[in-house]
C-alpha cells in the first residue's frame, strides 16, 4: 500500500496524536510526493526507503537453479542513491522554510 491511498486517515491520525506522539508517514514516499504528503497530512516525520532496482553484479546465471523465492528479482539488488536522498530532503526543507516564511510574525511582548 501507498500512503497516498490513505491520506485522510493519516491526517486524522496526525491530528488526534497532537503533540503526544509522532506519526511517521511511510509507504511509497518519493521526492516528488513528499511535499504533498506533508501538506495533506500535517505530518512532520517521514520514512522513505528510496530504493532503486539495479542489476546484480553476479556474472554466473543458471536458469534451471532458483536461488530465491521470487524468480523475477533473483538477479536484482536494491540500492539507495545519494541523489534521491538529497532530492527528498531538499524538497521537504524548502517546504518547511516556505511555511515558516509565510507564518505571521508573533508580536513583541514587552516585559
Amino acid at each position: 500500500p501507498r500512503v497516498t491511498e490513505g491520506l485522510s486517515t493519516v491526517a486524522c491520525m496526525v491530528k488526534k496524536a497532537g503533540e503526544r506522539i509522532a506519526v511517521m508517514v511511510g509507504g511509497g514516499i518519493t521526492p516528488e510526493t513528499i511535499v504533498h504528503l506533508a501538506e495533506a497530512t500535517g505530518a512532520s516525520e517521514f520514512h522513505a526507503s528510496l530504493r532503486t532496482a539495479r542489476p546484480s553484479p553476479m556474472e554466473f546465471h543458471r536458469s534451471k537453479v532458483q536461488m530465491g523465492e521470487i524468480r523475477d528479482r533473483e538477479y536484482v539488488r536494491y540500492v539507495v542513491e545519494e541523489e534521491s536522498v538529497r532530492a527528498l530532503t531538499s524538497a521537504l526543507q524548502r517546504f518547511v522554510e516556505e511555511r515558516e516564511a509565510a507564518r505571521p510574525a508573533e508580536p513583541f511582548a514587552a516585559k
